[in-house]
């Protein structure tokens, strides 16, 4: 009863500050650029939560973070916007779009937000006729794949030290140079981290569960933090997504202690987080008069960069008329292809949609900083009809792997489902090719390594524990 009645104060909580939200936003958004729509966005949010009911139902890890990332980018990016007068040009991308392109925009976005509450309502089909593998509710051994992964990443670890450790632990001035075969230093490297951290993390679970000893909860909060601490980059994301999933994990595991294990991850990402931002935006304190209001203004107008709103998705339909021609299906395979390692060498990056898009934004042969909407992205290669095609792709398998995930119980593959659960579900958020980019680089190797190492074993009886 209790549970229900969480649900439903959670339920109504969300309906009325989006309700809120709607009438504030069309109470304030200022008749500029195309804006004047913007009170649509949430809304239609609105609408959608009272017509479908199973969202707020559903307890699986998939639903719930996809539901969580809708609320922030169809709720609190445009509550941000008109809070900012944030209806001009990006405080770092620069370029303003048009009035009528930001108002088709808008309408794409909840053209696009349709689709996600169609995936969370009818979530349960894509279980249908689903097998789970007996290995994802055993514990993975150290066998031979592991044994072997574990010797070329230390092997790595003291070659490419100076390029592989966080700049803050080796003390260089200089850092991640590119050189031949990076991109494969970096995937080995990357899964020997994960790997080394869930083989830890998982015995401080076994731990746990035989014994209860709080102990265990310390040192898997430890195992958590020296993970961070490897890391620890200018990218936020790379700290946040392992903090999360941890925390998710700790739920299982430490049920009834998880409110202390939950405060202090918190306090330990809140820091690294706000140590990560000052950084990146140092410059802002060599200008007169600057400081950390600056830096709390230029964040949250950058809400529309982060989050795809209706600025940036303007953007990209502007990017689609002006690169028309130049834009084809072997764009779209060089999307793809470009962001596998090795591979990537043979073909053309200059031809790839996100390049066009920060060509549009900052000037033919400028570096590629800024991501193009995947609603863009689909609009471009499938027309208004089929925008929604890549996006349906990423968030079908998310909702898969989701079905997965809710029957497993083992750490390692919990813990891969949810990475790439995240990541398919940020799609909302990134383009086509960061989301595959994290796939390629850490969710494919790493479930690769997985099959190979509960197959291949040392001959050897294991006692049931």
């Amino acid at each position: 009863m209790r549970k229900i009645l969480n649900l439903e104060v959670i339920k109504i909580f969300e309906m009325l500050f989006s309700l809120l939200v709607a009438i504030s936003v069309f109470a304030l958004v200022l008749n500029v650029n195309g804006y004047n729509n913007l009170f649509l966005v949430p809304l239609s949010y609105l609408i959608l939560c009272l017509c479908f009911r199973k969202v707020y139902s559903n307890k699986s890890f998939a639903v719930i973070s996809l539901h969580i990332m809708a609320f922030i980018k169809y709720v609190l990016t445009p509550l941000i916007i008109v809070l900012n007068k944030d209806y001009y040009s990006g405080v770092l991308t620069g370029g303003q779009p048009t009035a009528e392109s930001l108002e088709k925009s808008i309408y794409f976005m909840i053209y696009e937000m349709v689709i996600v509450f169609l995936f969370m309502e009818f979530y349960d089909l894509f279980g249908k006729k689903l097998k789970i593998s007996k290995y994802r509710n055993e514990a993975t051994r150290f066998n031979v794949a592991y044994t072997i992964l574990f010797t070329i990443g230390l092997v790595l670890l003291i070659v490419f030290k100076d390029y592989l450790l966080p700049k803050a632990l080796t003390k260089k001035s200089v850092q991640n140079t590119q050189f031949a075969f990076s991109g494969a230093v970096n995937i080995l490297y990357t899964n020997f981290k994960i790997l080394l951290f869930l083989l830890d993390l998982q015995h401080c679970f076994n731990k746990y569960k035989h014994t209860n000893k709080f102990k265990y909860i310390i040192l898997s909060g430890l195992v958590m933090l020296i993970y961070l601490i490897l890391q620890f980059s200018t990218s936020r994301w790379e700290m946040l997504l392992p903090a999360i999933i941890y925390m998710y994990l700790c739920f299982f595991h430490f049920r009834k202690r998880f409110k202390i294990v939950a405060v202090g991850i918190s306090i330990v990402l809140v820091v690294a987080l706000i140590y990560i931002t000052l950084f990146k935006f140092s410059w802002i304190f060599q200008k007169e008069g600057s400081g950390l209001n600056t830096v709390f203004s230029v964040l949250t107008q950058q809400f529309q960069e982060y989050f795809s709103g209706p600025r940036p998705v303007a953007q990209g339909f502007e990017t689609i008329d002006k690169y028309d021609d130049n834009i084809d299906i072997e764009t779209l395979f060089n999307d793809y292809v470009g962001t596998i390692p090795f591979v990537s060498h043979y073909i053309n990056q200059q031809d790839r949609i996100n390049i066009y898009y920060n060509w549009h934004l900052k000037g033919v042969g400028q570096t590629a900083t800024q991501i193009m909407p995947i609603i863009s992205i689909g609009y471009a290669y499938f027309t208004e009809f089929g925008a929604g095609i890549l996006l349906c792709i990423y968030l079908a398998i998310s909702m898969r792997i989701g079905q997965k995930e809710s029957q497993t119980t083992n750490t390692f593959y919990k813990y891969i489902d949810c990475f790439t659960i995240l990541v398919l579900n940020m799609s909302i958020y990134f383009n086509t090719q960061i989301v595959f980019g994290f796939l390629v680089n850490i969710s494919i190797p790493a479930i690769v390594f997985l099959y190979f190492n509960n197959r291949v074993t040392w001959k050897k009886t294991y006692k049931k524990i």
